[in-house]
């Protein structure tokens, strides 16, 4: 999956996009305006496959467009500072998630009517501990 191409200023949104959420457009531009802020920090985006060391000195939220599917994605920006003074980022995708608490007996029935309903999504059963009981 490839982050780094977003539309141009000036260029239209996907027609899909705009049916699926319309402020499309106005999000692209602050993609694009935190992108330009980055460089002019001189954090440019990480995406080779090689190792590279360096310190993390901020973490934040961001989003990113899909290059294939042109759709936004959240994200987490990971920004590094190497030994040797350069700087780097990485955009880590995040997947937003919630916990249910479901009547006790039917955590299976649960999982399997929202993984039908919701293909998409990944159904995980966690075992919570109540620390107020402890």
């Amino acid at each position: 999956m490839s982050f780094s191409k977003i539309p141009k200023h000036g260029e239209s949104a996907p027609k899909e996009a705009h049916t699926n959420n319309n402020n499309f457009d106005q999000r692209i531009d602050a993609i694009r305006q935190r992108n330009i802020i980055d460089s002019k920090f001189g954090y440019e985006l990480y995406t080779e496959c090689c190792p590279k060391n360096g310190w993390l000195v901020n973490v934040q939220q961001s989003e990113v467009v899909d290059e294939k599917t042109k759709v936004i994605q959240s994200v987490v920006n990971f920004y590094f500072l190497e030994s040797c003074g350069g700087r780097f980022k990485i955009s880590y995708l995040f997947r937003p998630y919630l916990y249910l608490e479901t009547v006790p007996g039917s955590e299976f029935a649960v999982a399997e009517f929202l993984s039908r309903k919701y293909h998409f999504v990944q159904v995980e059963h966690v075992e919570k501990e109540n620390l107020d009981l402890v």
